[in-house]
Formats: structure tokens, C-alpha cells, sequence
């Protein structure tokens, strides 16, 4: 017997049978969690499951066992296998013994941290820790806070020959290893520094991120994630504030590390280093400069993108009744795609073509089905329409044509009848021009394969961002935000572009509906896989204890509601050329919440005011919190965010379509909704307070 866990991949237990004992030895809590442990969408059953500790998934059919849980290594809120750790190790050097390298996770300053021992093939001749320090982290993108090379023979090993990952962790912490040589990420930076005979402090910075200084692009391309971006922003802040540059490190901000080449940064700190007068005056007239002339820029290009890049052909008129025989949907992976490809199935007869990012159609179709998992159980039916009516497209909606060939074009072109184009980057900290390919050049693409061929309606999921931080009192749902005010940041950027260039096709004479949801939240039940900022910031409340008292309107609406309202009004009459909020019929804001997470798992909360809930934030957040990426945007935005406190959507075109349809339902109670986000986050590992139902042993998975 199988079931999902929150890393995608399968945890087995067994039912009970001959070879199940009764369970440990008076150790009655032991013995229900491990041989009493029950699914909670699963029949009862007389005497429970056996929790193997396995992993492992299916592959064409067949099933691979792919580790042990208790050996998973997580960090920054992501799973990492220790074997995919220790095969990076073993390759970096020859001088590694095969087979002999053990991974696992130790605490270092109280953050969950990457410890490695590796047994090395001669004693007298040692590899470069630091090499291999940054193998890891060029492979994995995850930072190595300690490597301890050690004699051969010494890795504690199963009777059968496995690597005992706890046991050496054990001996580690014990001291009982003869350690040749020992890499340290903290005291190491400063120990190379030295070696090299570096002068300017800002090279422990170059060291710990791989850099030269010297490179010619910016520290996206370098291959920096967005947590690498935030972590690298706040310790050049540091520096330049021991330098006594305080005024210039509040200047410093994502946009600005994103844009520099890493040359023209180091080159700027290193003045600051040599004469700190002379380069604070030209620090801040430079970075005056640079905003303004990126400031402008964007502006402009935004302006010049917001219509079609192409000259598209006038579509044939739609025929009287919808026809729904070949669907086209992007984003099959994302937020809402899932759920949208489950509402396709339950309220249509057609097939389903996924535009995914895959290599060949069965590697593709494993990402629909996991995505599809992701939801929660499914029912036998839903899955074997899944596998009867889901075609993987294989593409990118970053290139031209959507990467695909020309005669998949050409057969989407003239067999597609209807659209959803949900597909996009999601990222707060990324600048208009890094998401640009995607979300505006992609919406572009989708577009023209609409007007080719076959005459298509065409569906787009955009957001409420478009608005970004505005301040009016009723946003309607004919405003479309014309002279691009208060949208300051890369995501809210591309979807107003892209929303204007689907309001261009709609002169056009294509047929289109734009849909904008609000916070969109897990599934009641707690499926999907979201890991968007209001999630990322309730969870940090939760383990925090930590709430705020503001009256802006917070609008979470399950993702499976979302996408079936979609699809329920674009499958009904009289509902194209317009667009909808979809956001929730009641008001509600983060005390609301804060109240039913209190009466849901009894955890307590102290309230703060906006104005002092951001420095407490700021004083609590740790680089381990899933909110640590988003921090500074939040920081940045509390003046808009107090700005925005009596706005309020209006959402009367979305109710009336979402009512006068069979399909349509209503929102689920607040109560139902905050719990299906702590059961979601429960079950992603990433609160550590459960709701109480979650809370009975007989459900607990």
C-alpha cells in the first residue's frame, strides 16, 4: 500500500497481515503512530497501516525505491536526498572514495544546515573542501555549512553494505571520527580570504557566492536563486553598514542587485572600501541614476509591449452553440492547473491538450499525473479520464512558437476550439524584464495560435495585482488600470501587460474572457501545491505566534473552487468579452483569520498593529523561514499595503455568471477555507500545529 507525501515522491505502509507484529514493547504512542497509522481519505480499516519509513515512485508501471524517510535532508523548506548530495561529492573530486560519502542535516545556529563526511582514497593527499563546497552548490544550490574528510574505512555500514547516514551523523557529533581535514562555511570564508592575502573586505562575499567580481552579467545569470538574491542583498547591506554607509544600504534593494553586473557592483563597493567620502557621494548619485533610467525604461517598454506583436487575421464568426471538442490549457502544473484540468474533465467531454515543460510525452505526462496528485486523492474515474483525455504538448512559453515544431502548431492551430491560458512566472522579487519571455511574449504566442486556424474563444487567468497598490475605494471589474499606476513590481507588471495584449486581441475580434483571482488558497481537503506569499506569511504567523490588526480585505478563495468557477462560466452562454473578480462575496482580514487558526489548533497570537507587526517580521524572520525570500518586498511594501486599507473588489459580473451556471459553487465558509490552508500547510511540514481534526490519531497520516 502506498501514499503521497508532500515531496511528490511515495511513502509506503503496509496493511496488517503475518508479517505485522503487534508493535513495541510498552511504547503504546510509539506503537500508534508507527503500526496504527491510518489515511485520511481512506475506509477504516480493522487494525490500521504499518508505516515502512520507505520512499520511492512509479515509472512505467514499475516501482522504484528510492530511499528512507527519516534520511531526507530538508533546508530552506525544500527536500533534498542525501544520495543526489553524495553523488555531486563523489564526482568532484578522484580523490573521494566511491560509495563512502555520507550526507545529513545538523543544526548551526539554530538553522537546519548541510553536514557532509566523506572518506577520501589517501590520507596524504587531500582534496579541496572548498571545490567541493562549491560543486554542491553549483549542482544543488544549496550551501554546504560543513565537510569533514576522513580515512577510508571509517563510514559506519549496514551488515549488507549501506552507508548508516544516523549513525555517522552520531559519530560526528560525537567526536569519534579522526577528521584529516575539516571544511567550515563560517570560519573557512574568512580562512581563504586571509590565505589569499585579499584586501577588500567585500571578496568574503565574492568567496561565498563563487564569484570573481569580474563578471560581465548580472547575478540572475550568475545562476542565484531568489533566496540567494535576498541572502546576498542583505549581507552587501551589512557590509556597506559597517562601512558607514547606512543611508546607501537602505538605497540597496532587489531590483537594483538584480540589475548591475556583478563587475559594476564589486567595482562600486570596492571605491566605498578605498574612499568612503568620494564613493558614498557617487554611490547614491549613481544609484539616483540608475532608478530613474530603469524606472523610465520600464515604463517604456511596458507601454510599448501592451499590444499584439503581430498583425492578426479577422477570426470567423463563433458557431451559436459553444463547441468544447479540443482544449488548450497552459499552466497545467501551476497553482490552479491542476484544478483546472480536474474541472475540464468533470464538466467536459473534451480532450485536454497541456502545454508542460518536458523532454519527450511520457515525461510529461508523469509531471500532469503529480500535478494531478498534488490535489489530493482522486477518484479511479478522474484518473482514468486523466489518462483517457490528457495530452501532453510538449513547449516552453518563454520561445518562439512556444517551442513547438511546426507541425504541432499546425495541428493545435486548426483543432483547438477553446483556450484557457493560465501558464506564467510567479515571482515577487524578479524584475518586468526577467519575466517578460513568459508572461507577456508567451501570452503573445497563445494569442496568435488563437487567431490561426480554427476561430477559438480564448480564456485568460490573470490576477487582482494588476491593480498593484491601488487606493481606490471599489475596484470594478470593467477597470483595467489604463495609466499603469502603482505597479512597481515585475509580476504585477507582466500580468498588467499581458491582460492589456488579451484586451487588444479582444478589439480584434476574438472572443476572450479574462479572469482575475484574488489570494488563491489550497483546497478545502488541503491539496494543491502552493507556495504563494499569503501562504508563505500565514505560516510564518502560525510558527511565529505573531498576527496583525489591519482592515484590508483579504480575499482567499480554495483553488478548486477557482478553477471550477472558471471553467463553469467559460463553458455557459453569454459570458464572453468580459471580465471577472474572482474573489469572495464576504470581507474578511488577517484578524479574521488569525481568530479561526486560534479556534481551529488552539494556537495563540499577539496582535500587532501594521506599523509595528513589519519590525517584528523583520526581528523574528530567519533564513530557514519560507517567508525569508519575500521579506524585503513585504518591508517595502507596508506603506502601500497601510494604503490600500478600505480598498475593496467588486466581483458582481463574476457572482451572477458563477451563479447562473449548473456548475457553479459558492465560496466555502471562511472557517472551511483557513482550514484547508492548515491542513495544506500540516501536511507540507511547514507549520507545526495542526487542525484539530488532523489532530485525531485515528486520521492522522
Amino acid at each position: 500500500m502506498r501514499a503521497k507525501w508532500s515531496s511528490g515522491s511515495t511513502i509506503f505502509r503496509s496493511r496488517p497481515g503475518s508479517g505485522k507484529c503487534q508493535g513495541y514493547w510498552n511504547n503504546p504512542e510509539l506503537t500508534l503512530k508507527q503500526f496504527r497509522a491510518r489515511l485520511v481519505d481512506d475506509t477504516p480499516y480493522l487494525d490500521g497501516f504499518l508505516r515502512t519509513g520507505d520512499m520511492g515512485f512509479f515509472h512505467g508501471g514499475e516501482l522504484f525505491v528510492c530511499g528512507r524517510l527519516k534520511d531526507m535532508i530538508i533546508l530552506r523548506g525544500q527536500n533534498y536526498y542525501p544520495h543526489d548530495i553524495e553523488s555531486v561529492v563523489e564526482k568532484s573530486s578522484s580523490l573521494i572514495r566511491h560509495n563512502c560519502v555520507a550526507a545529513f542535516q545538523i543544526h548551526e545556529d539554530n538553522e537546519p544546515a548541510l553536514a557532509i563526511v566523506a572518506e577520501i582514497k589517501n590520507p596524504k593527499v587531500l582534496p579541496d573542501a572548498r571545490k567541493i563546497a562549491a560543486a554542491v552548490r553549483n549542482y544543488l544550490n544549496v550551501e554546504v555549512a560543513m565537510i569533514a574528510l576522513i580515512a577510508p574505512r571509517a563510514v559506519p555500514r549496514t551488515s549488507s553494505g549501506k552507508i548508516m547516514r544516523h549513525k555517522t551523523k552520531q559519530m560526528w557529533l560525537e567526536d569519534q571520527f579522526t577528521v584529516l581535514s575539516q571544511f567550515s562555511r563560517e570560519k573557512d570564508a574568512g580562512a581563504s580570504t586571509a590565505a589569499s592575502e585579499i584586501q577588500s573586505s567585500f571578496d568574503v562575499l565574492k568567496s561565498r557566492y563563487n564569484l570573481t567580481g569580474n563578471e560581465s552579467y548580472n547575478l540572475v545569470e550568475a545562476g542565484l536563486d531568489s533566496l540567494d538574491l535576498v541572502v546576498f542583498m542583505h549581507e552587501l547591506k551589512e557590509l556597506l553598514k559597517d562601512k558607514g554607509a547606512e543611508m546607501l544600504a537602505r538605497q540597496v534593494d532587489i531590483g537594483v542587485i538584480q540589475r548591475v553586473s556583478v563587475a559594476e557592483l564589486f567595482q562600486l563597493a570596492e571605491q566605498l572600501e578605498s574612499a568612503p567620502g568620494e564613493a558614498l557621494v557617487q554611490l547614491r548619485h549613481a544609484l539616483t541614476a540608475f532608478r530613474d533610467e530603469q524606472r523610465i525604461a520600464e515604463k517604456q517598454m511596458m507601454f510599448d509591449d501592451k499590444t499584439l506583436v503581430f498583425t492578426p487575421p479577422v477570426p470567423e464568426p463563433l458557431p451559436s452553440t459553444p463547441v468544447l471538442n479540443h482544449v488548450l490549457l497552459t499552466g497545467g502544473t501551476g497553482f490552479i492547473g491542476p484544478f483546472l484540468m480536474k474541472s475540464l474533465l468533470e464538466q467536459t467531454s473534451a480532450t485536454i491538450h497541456v502545454l508542460v515543460r518536458a523532454s519527450d510525452e511520457e515525461q510529461g505526462r508523469q509531471r500532469l499525473r503529480a500535478a494531478m496528485e498534488s490535489m489530493g486523492p482522486s477518484s479511479p474515474s478522474l484518473m482514468q479520464m486523466f489518462e483517457d483525455r490528457i495530452i501532453p504538448v510538449c513547449g516552453d512559453l518563454g520561445q518562439k512558437n512556444l517551442g513547438l515544431s511546426d507541425e504541432t502548431w499546425s495541428f493545435l492551430a486548426s483543432e483547438i476550439d477553446t483556450v484557457f491560458h493560465n501558464g506564467a512566472t510567479v515571482n515577487y522579487l524578479f524584475n518586468y524584464d526577467r519575466m517578460r519571455d513568459a508572461n507577456v511574449m508567451g501570452t503573445n504566442e497563445v494569442l496568435r495560435l488563437s487567431f490561426e486556424g480554427r476561430t477559438k474563444e480564448f480564456n485568460y487567468v490573470s490576477t487582482t495585482f494588476v491593480f498593484g497598490w491601488a487606493v481606490k475605494s471599489v475596484l470594478w471589474e470593467t477597470d483595467f488600470n489604463e495609466d499603469m499606476e502603482l505597479l512597481d513590481f515585475g509580476y504585477s507588471q507582466t500580468k498588467w501587460v499581458a491582460e492589456q495584449v488579451v484586451a487588444d486581441a479582444r478589439s480584434k475580434g476574438l472572443s476572450t474572457r479574462i479572469f482575475r483571482p484574488a489570494l488563491v488558497s489550497p483546497s478545502v481537503s488541503g491539496g494543491g501545491n502552493n507556495f504563494d506569499i499569503a501562504v508563505r506569511l500565514v505560516a510564518f504567523m502560525v510558527n511565529h505566534g505573531i498576527g496583525v490588526d489591519t482592515l484590508n480585505q483579504v480575499s482567499f478563495v480554495p483553488a478548486d473552487v477557482v478553477a471550477n468557477n472558471i471553467v463553469a462560466i467559460s463553458t455557459s452562454p453569454d459570458t464572453a468579452n468580459k471580465t471577472y473578480h474572482v474573489v469572495r462575496d464576504d470581507y474578511s482580514n488577517m484578524l479574521d483569520i488569525t481568530e479561526l487558526i486560534t479556534k481551529s489548533t488552539g494556537r495563540q497570537f499577539q496582535i500587532f498593529r501594521l506599523p509595528d507587526f513589519v519590525p517584528e517580521l523583520i526581528r523574528r524572520c530567519r533564513k530557514e523561514d519560507l517567508l525569508f525570500p519575500l521579506l524585503d518586498f513585504l518591508v517595502g511594501s507596508v506603506d502601500n499595503i497601510s494604503s490600500m486599507e478600505f480598498k475593496r473588489y467588486d466581483n458582481s459580473s463574476y457572482q451572477a455568471a458563477r451563479d447562473a451556471s449548473a456548475w457553479g459553487k459558492a465560496d466555502p465558509t471562511l472557517e472551511d477555507t483557513v482550514n484547508g490552508i492548515l491542513k495544506f500547510m500540516h501536511r507540507k511540514g511547514i507549520i507545526s500545529v495542526a487542525p484539530r481534526e488532523l489532530a485525531d490519531p485515528v486520521t492522522v497520516v
